[in-house]
């Protein structure tokens, strides 16, 4: 005869014993298993990255950047980057962080992040001809701490929209640009009207959730280009707007350019200090990161 309370007490201390793993090790919290937090820059590799914030400290001085959305094929808009944002974060002495980066989208294909929720949208598919695909967007870069809560997100670009067939690859209609993923994101570009309407960009940080919108598909039966996907992003806690990821672009009608895809929403905890947000880097196919300046205490 089987057993069934001892099933369910093996089930209660296995999933007990994977809590515990996240949970702090000060003030009577069970032991984590991390390299201390130092000074460091993170850069995206298909990982999520984890330190232990050392007991002596309490605030990082934090960078962060969004991966930059894509190009498509043809002669389409540009890509949305990720604004670089960075502050003095508060943190909790012997915390688990967590750092997810953001990669840049490829072609049409999304930009990925360790920190999955904030992944870039697919760009729509393109109609016949010389038409193009819509880009990808570029996926967040995050730190979350293990009882702090989420504390830094840099939003990633939005993908540019595909273009327009127009009897060869460089006298097409435009696709739009994508916009950039910042603490008040950019919408995506319209895409240039040909025979048809231009597709609509998508806007910034409208998704949401905190993956970006995907691009719309234009019509296989046209030369349209496809929509630009959204910049992957974050939604703030009990927040009733929606607001998150980027929105994808529409794609254009007939031989129009689609538009590019909005960027994604990036976020800092209301208790950080000497916050300031700048240009994203230069460069095509740039990647986001995060980087660890400094560590210290709170001034009294």
């Amino acid at each position: 005869m089987i057993n069934k309370r001892k099933i369910m007490d093996t089930a209660l201390l296995t999933a007990t014993a994977s809590l515990l793993t996240l949970m702090p090790m000060s003030n009577g919290y069970a032991q984590e298993q991390s390299p201390q937090c130092e000074k460091h820059e993170y850069p995206y590799n298909q990982t999520l990255f984890t330190c232990q914030v050392p007991q002596n400290v309490n605030q990082i001085y934090m960078v962060a950047g969004g991966g930059q959305g894509g190009y498509g094929t043809g002669s389409t808009g540009g890509p949305g980057r990720g604004m670089i944002i960075e502050g003095t974060v508060p943190v909790i002495p012997g915390e688990i962080l967590q750092i997810g980066v953001g990669s840049h989208a490829s072609g049409r294909h999304k930009g990925a992040s360790g920190w999955q929720p904030g992944v870039g949208a697919p760009g729509g598919s393109s109609g016949t001809g010389f038409s193009a695909l819509g880009a990808g967007g570029g996926g967040a870069s995050a730190v979350i701490g293990s009882r702090s809560g989420v504390l830094i997100v840099a939003g990633g670009g939005g993908g540019g929209g595909g273009q327009g067939g127009g009897g060869g690859e460089s006298n097409g209609a435009d696709g739009g640009n994508g916009g950039n993923g910042a603490l008040n994101p950019g919408n995506g570009g319209s895409g240039e009207a040909a025979v048809g309407a231009g597709g609509r960009g998508g806007k910034g940080g409208q998704s949401g959730k905190t993956s970006g919108g995907d691009g719309t598909d234009a019509n296989s039966a046209g030369a349209a280009g496809g929509g630009g996907g959204g910049g992957g992003g974050y939604i703030p806690a009990k927040s009733g707007a929606a607001t998150g990821g980027g929105g994808g672009g529409l794609a254009g009608q007939n031989l129009a350019g689609g538009g590019g895809g909005g960027g994604g929403v990036s976020y800092i905890v209301s208790s950080a200090t000497s916050v300031k947000e700048r240009p994203p880097l230069p460069g095509k196919g740039v990647n986001g990161f995060v980087t660890f300046f400094s560590l210290g205490h709170s001034t009294p």
